[in-house]
């Protein structure tokens, strides 16, 4: 499932569709369009955090990079979370 897919899905379970209020529609419309602003802001904010931090968790031991992989993912849910 796509994440268009899920937000749809999402929407709909949320406010279903009941027939004569057609006010169900524009709530689907408004949590959609939420949906898509949150994940656009949030996938600014990943890539440039990464863009700053990402070299901090690269290891080099004699003469080759390694990547701490954990503590990356680690610091990077904990950044996102704010």
């Amino acid at each position: 499932m796509t994440r268009r897919e899920e937000i749809t899905q999402s929407a709909k379970n949320k406010y279903p569709y009941i027939k004569g209020l057609p006010q169900s529609a524009s709530h689907q419309a408004v949590f959609i369009e939420a949906a898509e602003w949150a994940d656009k802001t949030m996938i600014e904010k990943a890539c440039e955090w990464l863009k700053l931090n990402a070299e901090d968790y690269v290891v080099t031991c004699y003469d080759r990079g390694e990547l701490d992989s954990e503590s990356l993912l680690m610091d990077f849910r904990k950044a996102m979370e704010e």
